[in-house]
């Protein structure tokens, strides 16, 4: 299995503390939809060109905004509309290939009449994608929270979309317990669907990520894959420097398969913000 790794930004100050030149071990870089509304944001994904890394954007609207919006009246759901389009076209400029929206599918799997209305304010984003060549990730949280949907629900919901450049963000939370129920069996509903991995953690917690644990899980489920997986490191509390991105990419090691050096404690000296 193999594996190309990204770096997750969700904030701005974070995306312009980056050194030019991000270590060879991340192929990606992910950053939060409202950035595309800085001009100062934008300039500075683009001096990342030369390195020719692969750029995707989170949360393009509010997750807050994706999941109440279809409840709206309709003047409302066509500013979403305007909104997600004037993003989309920001994020192509960029030459980013992929987005990430937060709607709320679950609610959509018990409530008839909301998954009609989010079915309906999707089929106005399908033009807008073609448009812009670009493909929309819905998130799915890992592990599921004991009570939720089946995985299969989602993957059933996929498909009824009817639209090819619809895809999953898996969001694993490692240091979540219900990780140790992310067996082979578990996972079978994703196996042709796994190909993105988004781990969610803080910095203050990365020392306890168990990144031989997450490769299980990637390696669980299953590798009928055209290309590398790609997995993004979206640690909250990540600041932007050089030090930071070279601990990360040591920790996640064992997903290049590589072994993680010890780093000693004076070079971990001031790395957090919280």
């Amino acid at each position: 299995m193999t594996v190309r790794l990204g770096i997750g930004i969700d904030r701005e100050g974070a995306l312009l503390a980056l050194p030019d030149h991000l270590p060879p071990e991340f192929r990606e870089l992910e950053f939060s939809g409202e950035m595309l509304d800085s001009s100062t944001a934008r300039r500075r994904v683009n001096r990342f060109a030369p390195d020719r890394l692969a750029l995707s954007v989170h949360d393009l609207v509010p997750p807050e905004l994706a999941r109440l919006v279809p409840t709206q009246k309709l003047a409302l759901q066509l500013e979403f509309t305007k909104l997600f389009r004037a993003r989309c076209r920001r994020a192509a400029e960029l030459k980013a290939q992929e987005i990430g929206v937060s709607f709320d599918l679950e609610t959509a799997f018990g409530d008839a009449r909301y998954a009609a209305e989010l079915m309906r304010l999707l089929r106005a984003c399908w033009g807008i994608l073609a448009e812009f060549r670009l493909t929309l990730r819905f998130s799915l949280r890992l592990p599921p929270e004991p009570g939720k949907p089946e995985l299969s629900r989602f993957v059933e919901f996929r498909r009824s979309c009817l639209c090819p450049a619809v895809a999953f963000a898996l969001e694993l939370h490692p240091l979540e317990p219900g990780m140790a129920r992310l067996n082979k069996e578990a996972l079978k509903p994703l196996r042709f669907c796994n190909e993105f991995w988004r781990l969610e953690f803080s910095m203050a917690e990365r020392r306890q990520v168990d990144f031989e644990a997450v490769n299980r899980v990637l390696k669980e489920s299953g590798e009928l894959l055209p290309g590398p997986r790609r997995v993004i490191l979206a640690p909250a509390w990540f600041n932007g420097e050089e030090r930071q991105l070279k601990s990360l990419a040591n920790m996640a090691a064992p997903l290049l398969g590589k072994q993680e050096a010890a780093i000693p404690d004076e070079e971990e000296g001031g790395l957090l913000l919280c």
